[in-house]
């Protein structure tokens, strides 16, 4: 289970112990949605198409868990640099109406690589609270390892059941069959742990791999950069639903 997970994850920061207590409460509670996002793509246009427009109608996450690999991977600097900033200036900008509340960070052992704060603290765990505008938390779990590493040492491990897949700019058409992350899933021992639905989120305009059937459009009107640009098309809105046993046979 993810909080079986999280449990064994140590806090880096003294101070944030409390914290993480309520986290850890926080998410007892909940009945637990998860997305699996190997690749968050520049913004987290994902997170508020799937909780703030009708494509929550089909299915909406309370918790995202974000593989961003080592520091050296593009993803990972970037990451990287977000939490030094919030750390330093306790702020950062909205995205598309979301609001960071709170990050705590964590280190534990499954995870292989290592972050390092603006002031040398080393950590490979990162929580984060978002609060949407509608009042409601969702929460995203970063974890410094490869999207591959992450589905076998945490997912699998822990047994981790994933609702949604959202993979922006990665896992279609000839990217599924040659990326690391796609055999690891088809070939896992635990069926119950595959995402029943996928999200191609943006960048990506190919063809979905066999199995992966189109069950809906969302309808809300979505701005790019964020929420002040322009439209973004129906083909980035689409969400599948995913049969593992076709996709396998193909």
């Amino acid at each position: 289970m993810l909080t079986d997970f999280l449990a064994q994850c140590n806090n880096v920061i003294p101070d944030e112990n409390r914290d993480f207590q309520a986290f850890l409460s926080e998410l007892s509670e909940l009945q637990i949605c998860i997305g699996f996002m190997p690749a968050i793509g520049y913004d987290l246009y994902p997170v508020y198409a799937l909780t703030c427009t009708d494509g929550r109608n089909i299915i909406s996450p309370n918790v995202y868990i974000l593989p961003t690999a080592s520091r050296d991977n593009w993803a990972g600097e970037y990451f990287e640099g977000i939490i030094n900033r919030f750390y330093e200036d306790k702020e950062l900008n909205e995205n598309y109406s979301l609001k960071l509340d709170e990050m705590i960070l964590l280190h534990s052992e499954n995870a292989g690589y290592t972050y390092t704060l603006y002031d040398g603290t080393e950590y490979n765990v990162v929580l984060c609270r978002i609060k949407l505008p509608t009042g409601r938390n969702v929460y995203l779990i970063l974890i410094s390892e490869s999207p591959e590493d992450c589905w076998q040492k945490i997912i699998e491990a822990y047994s981790i059941k994933c609702d949604i897949l959202i993979d922006s700019n990665r896992g279609l058409e000839d990217y599924y069959y040659c990326s690391a992350l796609y055999p690891v899933m088809r070939e896992t021992d635990n069926d119950e742990l595959l995402p029943k639905f996928y999200f191609n989120g943006l960048y990506e305009k190919s063809e979905p791999p066999k199995g992966f059937k189109h069950v809906y459009t969302i309808q809300d009107t979505v701005l790019s950069n964020g929420g002040s640009g322009t439209p973004i098309i129906e083909y980035f809105k689409r969400i599948y639903k995913i049969d593992w046993t076709e996709n396998r046979n193909s």
